[in-house]
Parts: C-alpha cells; sequence; structure tokens
C-alpha cells in the first residue's frame, strides 16, 4: 500500500469536465498539492512565476494523455501559436510520472528532423511546468485513419512509412529511442496552407509525444511504475512475454511494421476484445498477411511488411534505415532485400518450444500404457476363451508379457509421464529406451521374435501386428528426436 494520501477529489474536475482551465485555476490547484505536506517532497517547483501567465495565452485544449493536457496556446512575445503541454496535477507528486514527462522534454529539445515535432521552450519549474512545441494544424494519424473508409494507396503508404523511418532512425542515432510509435504519435502537417488532408502525399509525419522515451545505453528492461511502457498493438512479441526482453531498435522496427500493415488493411495485425486478449495475440500469433484484407498490395510490399513484423527480432530488419531503404527500392521498382524465413529456420524454432518436450512425454506415457493395457487385455481374454488352451503356452505367454512390460513398455510409460513433468534427468534415458525398443521390434520382424513368436501362425499374420508397434514406436522416437532443442534449451534456462 502506497504512504501517499489520495489526490483530491477535484484534483482535475474542470479538465475531466470538458472546461478548460485557466493558468490561474491550474497554478491554484499546484499550490494547494505542492503546500500538502505529504506530498511536496520536490522543491523543485515554485510556483509564484508569473512570467508564463504573461506570455502564454491558452485557446484550447487539442488533446489529453496519462502525464498531460496539450493545449493550442499563443506565444504573445513571438506571435506564434504553440503546442503547450502541460502536466496534470497528480503528475507533479508521481516521481516516476514526472520523471517522464522531463525526459520528453530532454529528450524532444534536442532533436532537429523535419519529421519530428520541434521544442521551443520546456520550464520545468514555471508555473505551472510546460513544454511548449510546435502547433501542427493537421490532426494525428489515428484520428484520419477513423475516417477513412478504404486502405491506403500502396505506394502512398510506402512512402509515408519510409519518412517515418527516417526519422525513427535519426532518433536512434541520437542514442534514443522513441519506445511509443503508433497513430496517436504521428501529426500530419498539411504541406499547404489550410488544406484539407485527403492522402497522405497531401501531408508530412512528424513524430511526437517523447515521455516514454529512453537512452539506448540506459537500462531499458526496469521501470519503477505499474504501468506497461507503451501500447500493446503496437509493442513487439518479446516486450509482452513472460520473460520480457528489453526494448530495442529491432523494437520499434516492428512498429514501424505495424504502423504499415494497418495503412495497407485499415486495421492493426493484432486485434482483441480486451487488453489481455490484445497481448497473448501479439505474444503466440503471426499476422495474417495484409492481402489477406487488401488483395492489391503488391507482394514486394507485403513482404517488407511482413519481414518488420516478425515476431523473432533477428528476422526482422537490422535497423530502421534498413527498412527505409528497402521501401525506397520497393517505390524504385528495384529489387528489395527483404526474403520470407525459410521452412528449415522455422521448423528449427518449432523444435525449440517447450511444447516438444511435453507432447513427446505425452505420447510415449499413452502409447506405452495402452500397450501394457493390450497386452493384460489379451491375457485375460485367453484365459476366459480358451484360448491359450495348454499350460505350457499360458505359461510362456505370461512370462513374456511380464518381461516386455517390466523391460521396455512400463520404463517407457513412466518416464514419458516424468518428460511430461520436465524431469531433465528423465529425457535420454527416455529417448534411449524408444530407439532401443524400436530396435527390438524390427529385429523380431526380421528374425524369430524376443517373444510371442508361438502365437503368430503365419509371417502375415505377425507383420500386421508388428507393422503397428514399428510405427507407433517410430512416432515416439521422432517425437524424442526432435523435442533435443526444446530440452537444451530448458536446460540453459535453468
Amino acid at each position: 500500500m502506497s504512504d501517499q494520501p489520495p489526490l483530491p477529489e477535484d484534483r482535475d474536475s474542470s479538465l475531466d469536465s470538458g472546461k478548460i482551465p485557466s493558468v490561474e485555476e491550474i497554478a491554484t490547484r499546484l499550490d494547494r498539492l505542492m503546500a500538502n505536506p505529504h506530498v511536496n517532497n520536490s522543491k523543485d517547483f515554485h510556483l509564484t512565476d508569473k512570467d508564463f501567465q504573461q506570455r502564454y495565452q491558452i485557446l484550447n485544449e487539442v488533446g489529453r494523455g496519462a502525464f498531460g493536457v496539450v493545449y493550442r496556446a499563443l506565444d504573445t512575445q513571438l506571435n506564434r501559436y504553440v503546442a503547450l503541454k502541460i502536466p496534470r496535477p497528480e503528475v507533479i507528486v508521481d516521481q516516476e510520472k514526472l520523471r517522464r514527462f522531463e525526459t520528453e522534454a530532454g529528450t524532444a529539445a534536442k532533436l532537429d528532423h523535419p519529421c519530428i515535432v520541434p521544442v521551443y521552450e520546456a520550464n520545468l519549474r514555471a508555473s505551472p511546468p510546460f513544454i511548449a512545441s510546435a502547433f501542427c494544424k493537421g490532426p494525428d494519424l489515428g484520428h484520419w485513419l477513423e475516417q477513412r473508409q478504404k486502405p491506403v494507396d500502396s505506394t502512398e503508404a510506402a512512402e509515408f512509412i519510409s519518412q517515418i523511418a527516417e526519422a525513427v532512425q535519426y532518433i536512434h542515432d541520437q542514442g534514443v529511442l522513441h519506445r511509443d510509435l503508433k497513430p496517436g504519435n504521428i501529426m500530419l502537417e498539411p504541406k499547404q496552407e489550410n488544406s484539407q488532408i485527403e492522402s497522405l502525399s497531401q501531408c508530412v509525419p512528424r513524430l511526437t509525444d517523447f515521455g516514454l522515451s529512453r537512452l539506448i545505453e540506459q537500462s531499458l528492461h526496469f521501470t519503477r511504475s505499474s504501468l506497461m511502457i507503451g501500447t500493446p498493438q503496437y509493442m513487439a512479441p518479446e516486450l509482452l512475454a513472460v520473460k520480457s526482453e528489453p526494448y530495442t531498435k529491432a523494437s520499434e522496427v516492428y512498429s514501424l511494421g505495424v504502423l504499415l500493415y494497418e495503412l495497407l488493411t485499415l486495421c492493426p495485425p493484432s486485434e482483441g476484445g480486451n487488453y489481455l486478449e490484445v497481448i497473448d495475440r501479439v505474444r503466440t500469433q503471426e499476422p495474417v498477411r495484409p492481402s489477406t484484407f487488401n488483395k492489391s498490395i503488391p507482394s514486394d510490399l507485403e513482404l517488407i511488411c511482413l519481414k518488420s513484423l516478425s515476431r523473432h527480432p533477428e528476422d526482422r530488419y537490422d535497423s530502421a534505415v534498413e527498412l527505409h531503404q528497402d521501401l525506397q527500392r520497393f517505390l524504385a521498382d528495384k529489387p528489395i532485400h527483404a526474403r520470407a524465413t525459410s521452412q528449415l529456420v522455422h521448423m528449427s524454432r518449432w523444435s525449440r518450444k517447450a511444447d516438444r518436450i511435453r507432447q513427446a512425454g505425452l505420447y510415449a506415457f499413452c502409447f506405452q500404457g495402452l500397450i501394457i493395457i493390450w497386452l493384460y487385455t489379451l491375457l485375460i481374454m485367453g484365459l476366459y476363451l480358451d484360448e491359450f488352451n495348454r499350460a505350457e503356452t499360458l505359461n510362456a505367454n505370461a512370462n513374456d508379457i511380464v518381461m516386455v512390460t517390466l523391460g521396455f513398455h512400463a520404463p517407457l510409460t513412466v518416464g514419458g509421464w516424468l518428460t511430461m513433468q520436465k524431469k531433465r534427468w528423465s529425457f535420454w534415458p527416455t529417448l534411449a529406451g524408444s530407439y532401443g525398443l524400436l530396435g527390438v521390434i524390427i529385429y523380431s520382424v526380421v528374425y524369430p521374435s524376443v517373444a510371442f513368436e508361438y502365437n503368430y501362425s503365419s509371417f502375415s499374420a505377425k507383420m500386421g501386428v508388428f507393422m503397428g508397434l514399428i510405427m507407433g514406436c517410430g512416432i515416439q522416437s521422432i517425437l524424442y528426436t526432435l523435442a533435443i532443442p526444446a530440452w537444451k534449451k530448458l536446460c540453459q534456462n535453468d
């Protein structure tokens, strides 16, 4: 339980009701919060500064997020419109959220690229703290896509994502990862004043919202916040795994692939009815080919998109610039570098999954257990049906059944059960026993069998039984062999 007392109930009532608070109201609310001895843990904010009120005239709200509210404001000193981002009051008293707001100010201020919204000023000690950036007249990509009735033209989509990929590479070159690439963080700036954006070719994409960005050399795996960093539909599978991996450049390439997919199909590759369903689909399912929804997508562009969306980071483009270059090759009608992942690679990855161990163990347990049941059922039926009409035959069958049960089938049944429980030591003995039993059965077909030879009236009758055993034991041996990579991976993880 947190030691922080609850924030005032009216902490943001004007914002929640849709009313635009004045600068004085915001400052008053922050003053009240910071005056509380339980929440005033910072000496960095001085709420007596009047410069902000004199310089910026707030006109209207244009958006809001988890950390702040964005307003269109007039910079009265330079006579220009700016986007003014002011942190929500609760952000001021939450050290993690405040750190992200400060990160956004510091990161965005040092970036200078045509496809990145420039920051004019950031003052974290003003009353209230704020970030003033260029005001983009157009909507964000998310709102623009909501109005679309049909997918974006393939060439247009490729050119648009190519520009964003180039901007992302620039960010990476500065040692920064954005960590929240999504349509809502891409503003559309019209190329012509006061023109409607009918197509993406009529605007310039501009990245914004660096609140989640981090330096590449910093640890990206640890966060003190309980919030998930990023938006699940646009997050790479490795970030949503049970043992999540650090956020990398490859993660941003995946997000770019999601953006391209959404432009081409008007839907993200992973959708679900709720938050957890989306996460599960991103983690476990390959995206449906975009041409399933849009038959007009060229095969080369689809290949570029799917390469970016690979569930395995090593299969994606190594960097955003490689994606940019391949998109430029597509636009120039030149051969692209993207290639489909080979079936051999898919097979190798399939064999490394933990399910292979469980499946091999389950098959051995069921198959060998059924053989034991079959053998003793035949023995009991023979007694009641007088099949074994001689005492010698009855004794021979009973002895043979006990021998093969104790020698092969019972140990393999137990081995299969232990394999399902992921007892590492049981894997190799069960694998060796599977091949040993297969060898004995094959030998018994060619030569007089080790047991039960006296029960077969002809070679064909013998083959009818032994071919089924050969097939069953062969499948068991193959399943265990295919599970070897998964067993090695299990040992490495432990």
